[in-house]
C-alpha cells in the first residue's frame, strides 16, 4: 500500500511543480509584455515635452500627422488630442476611464500637462482600448493595484474597474503577508500566482493568475493513476508538459538582451504589415563583430549590442518597429512607399552608431528591400544588400536605387 501511495503521489507532485512552472511562465511572460506596452505608452506621453505639442496652437497640423500615424502603428491607441489650458480636467499626470463602467473592453483616458518653462499651457489626452491593451492576459488573469483595485480581469468572477470583492480578499492579504516580488500561494481550493509590476503612475500594481486546484491537477489524473496506469499516463504527461514548455517559450515577444522585439514578434505582426500601407525592412549587422567578441570578451559584445540597440531605437521614428533577428543581426521595419524614406532612417542610425564615444567604436552596415509577397523573401533580398555593403568597405547603407 505504502509503495502503491508512493508511485500514485510521486508523479502527481511532478504533475503539479510543472504545472505551477508554466502557470509562472505565462505570468511572467505576460507581466513583460503589460510592462512593454506601459513603456511604449509612457513614450506617447512624452510627447508632451517636444516642441509638437508646445507650438500646438501655432502649428496643429503637425501634431495631429504623428498622432494618425501613432494610431495607424498599433490596435490600442484610439486618440491622442491636445486640450487647451482652458478646457483641462486635472493639473496632473490622470488615468481615468471614461467609457465602459465594469467592462474590460472599456476606454481609459490618460493626460500629461503640457508646460512652457513651469506654466502650463494645455493638456496631451490619450484614450486607450483596455480590452486591446491586455489583450495577452490568459483567462484567470487579472491586474489589480496594492489596494486591491482591479483594472483588468480576465477571470469569471472578478469585475474590472473595481475592488476586490470580500470573496477574494484573501488573495491581496496573502500577497502582502509574504512580501515578495513573485510568489505562489496555495489557498487550499484555489492557488495564486503573481508577479509585482507598476501601473503609469508608478505604484505598485499586481499580475495575478488565479487557478483552483482542478485545474492544476485534473481530477481523472487520479483516476486514472489508481487504475495502476502509472508509466503510460506519466510518460504521456511528460511529454504534454514538454510541448507546453516549448509553446510557452514563444509567448514573449521581447529580445532579453537588447529588450527590442524578437523575430517571434516580426512573424507574428507579418499579416498586419502586408494588409497596411507600404513598409521597408532593412537588415543591420554589425561590424567585424567577432574581433570585439575575441578582442574584448563577451561580456562587453554583450555590452555593444545593448548599446547599438538603444541607438537604432532612439534614431528610428514612432511608428517603425526595431527588431534583434539573433547575434549581432538587426532589423528594422520602415512605414514609408519611398525608398529615400527608409534609406534616410537607416543612415541616420548608422551615423548615430559611427559617432558614438563608447569603447569599442564600432560600425554597422545595412540593406534594405521593399515587403511585398512576405517577410521571409523581403528578407532575403535585404540580405542580398548586406552583403553588397559589406563587400564595398562597410559601415554603409544599400538598396536599390543607392542609399545617399
Amino acid at each position: 500500500m505504502l509503495l502503491f501511495i508512493f508511485l500514485v503521489n510521486t508523479p502527481i507532485s511532478y504533475i503539479k511543480s510543472n504545472a505551477l512552472s508554466d502557470i509562472q511562465i505565462k505570468v511572467e511572460k505576460s507581466e513583460q509584455l503589460f510592462s512593454s506596452n506601459l513603456n511604449i505608452l509612457q513614450s506617447y506621453l512624452n510627447l508632451a515635452q517636444t516642441p509638437l505639442a508646445l507650438n500646438y496652437a501655432q502649428d496643429p497640423e503637425a501634431f495631429n500627422t504623428l498622432a494618425s500615424a501613432l494610431m495607424s502603428g498599433q490596435t490600442y491607441l484610439k486618440s491622442a488630442v491636445i486640450q487647451p489650458v482652458e478646457q483641462m480636467s486635472n493639473l496632473g499626470m490622470f488615468v481615468e476611464l471614461i467609457e465602459g463602467h465594469n467592462d474590460h473592453a472599456s476606454l481609459h483616458r490618460l493626460t500629461q500637462p503640457i508646460y512652457d518653462d513651469q506654466t502650463v499651457v494645455g493638456e496631451l489626452q490619450l484614450e486607450i482600448e483596455s480590452h486591446m491593451f491586455v489583450s495577452y492576459l490568459y483567462d484567470g488573469m487579472f491586474i489589480m493595484s496594492d489596494t486591491g483595485f482591479v483594472h483588468w480581469s480576465q477571470y469569471h468572477d472578478i469585475i474590472s474597474n473595481a475592488y476586490l470583492s470580500d470573496d477574494y480578499s484573501e488573495v491581496l492579504s496573502q500577497i502582502h503577508r509574504i512580501n515578495r516580488r513573485n510568489g505562489v500561494i496555495d489557498l487550499g481550493r484555489q492557488t495564486v500566482v503573481f508577479q509585482v509590476t507598476s501601473d503609469l503612475l508608478g505604484e505598485k500594481t499586481y499580475l495575478v493568475h488565479l487557478v483552483t486546484n482542478a485545474e492544476i491537477v485534473p481530477t481523472h489524473i487520479y483516476v486514472t493513476f489508481v487504475l495502476a496506469v502509472l508509466l503510460m499516463v506519466l510518460t504521456n504527461v511528460f511529454i504534454g508538459t514538454k510541448r507546453k514548455k516549448k509553446a510557452l517559450e514563444q509567448i514573449s515577444y521581447i529580445d532579453e538582451l537588447s529588450t527590442l522585439n524578437n523575430r517571434h514578434y516580426l512573424n507574428h505582426i507579418e499579416s498586419s504589415l502586408l494588409k497596411r500601407d507600404h513598409y521597408f525592412i532593412a537588415i543591420i549587422d554589425i561590424d567585424h563583430f567577432k574581433r570585439v567578441n575575441d578582442s574584448f570578451g563577451h561580456a562587453i559584445g554583450d555590452k555593444v549590442i545593448r548599446e547599438v540597440a538603444n541607438t537604432i531605437k532612439s534614431s528610428i521614428r514612432a511608428h517603425d518597429y526595431a527588431f534583434r533577428l539573433g547575434g549581432e543581426e538587426f532589423a528594422v521595419v520602415i512605414k514609408t512607399k519611398d525608398i529615400a524614406v527608409a534609406c534616410n532612417v537607416v543612415e541616420r542610425v548608422r551615423i548615430s552608431v559611427e559617432q558614438q564615444s563608447n569603447n569599442p567604436k564600432v560600425t554597422i552596415s545595412a540593406g534594405i528591400a521593399p515587403v511585398i509577397r512576405n517577410i521571409k523573401d523581403s528578407l532575403g533580398v535585404a540580405d542580398q544588400f548586406l552583403y553588397v555593403a559589406k563587400r564595398s568597405g562597410r559601415n554603409q547603407v544599400r538598396s536599390v536605387p543607392k542609399c545617399c
